[in-house]
């Protein structure tokens, strides 16, 4: 991955500087910041434990931020590689 992999952090840790551009409150940052510990999975993933925490005081200072969303995928990191699960079942 080399320069790539560089780069990719890079630009995700620019994302992540301009979502903590967004008021506290704001129900976005905390979507967007979620989103961002996701992507860094594939590139660092001690990055993404320490930007998922962030997201998880994101989500708790937001007003009125409820977690619902359309859809919720988890990535799970095994030795077979990366699955993605769905936790909340479809109704």
């Amino acid at each position: 991955m080399g320069s790539d992999r560089t780069r990719a952090l890079e630009l995700l840790e620019e994302a992540l500087a301009e979502a903590r551009r967004i008021d506290d409150n704001d129900a976005n940052r905390a979507f967007l910041i979620t989103g961002l510990a996701t992507q860094f999975l594939t590139a660092d993933i001690i990055r993404s434990w320490e930007v998922t925490t962030e997201a998880i005081k994101a989500t708790n200072a937001a007003k009125g931020f409820s977690g619902k969303a359309d859809s919720l995928s988890v990535a799970l990191v095994t030795s077979s590689g990366l699955k993605l699960i769905d936790p909340i079942p479809q109704a």
